[in-house]
């Protein structure tokens, strides 16, 4: 029985390995950092790390990393704000203000929304196992389905540049 298999039986996750993609993205966001802050020395320059074994990690991955493709990324999320106003015994107004945070759990919600040329890109990050990415393509929109930094990386490079690194 491999290592793998043991820590599965005992009920453990196994150790997260960073992919090559997520490396990748890691030195590109590095460049950019050396790039924006040209004073400062290497040395004190901060690396940023990113994750793809969590929905928000991977969630920031593509973000950041459309950023600095030099695209407009943000995360979609709905927010409800109440606002109540109610007077007390003493005859003072006050109000109390609820947030609500709608997740992205329906269907038909995705995650990020990019432009890329004339082309509205829509992600949804999912944790079920498909093997690829699942993509619908409509006249001027694209949705994809990933469920690792690697899988969106793939799909950009074969929709959107020939002759990347990775």
């Amino acid at each position: 029985m491999n290592q793998t298999a043991e820590l599965k039986a005992k009920g453990r996750k196994p150790r997260y390995v960073k992919p090559d993609a997520v490396k990748y993205l890691e030195s590109l966001a590095f460049e950019a950092k050396k790039i924006r802050l040209p004073n400062t020395p290497i040395r004190f320059l901060a690396k940023d790390e990113y994750r793809d074994d969590t929905t928000s990690g991977l969630m920031k991955a593509i973000t950041d990393f459309l950023k600095l493709s030099g695209y407009k990324a943000e995360q979609i999320n709905r927010r409800i704000t109440t606002k109540t106003i109610f007077t007390n015994v003493i005859g003072h107004q006050r109000s109390i203000i609820e947030t609500h945070w709608i997740k992205n759990g329906i269907n038909e919600m995705f995650d990020i929304s990019t432009i890329i040329g004339e082309i509205t890109v829509r992600i949804r990050i999912s944790r079920d196992l498909q093997s690829h990415a699942q993509v619908t393509e409509e006249a001027g929109l694209i949705s994809v389905t990933v469920t690792s930094f690697e899988q969106f990386l793939k799909f950009y490079n074969l929709k959107f540049q020939e002759g990347n690194p990775c």
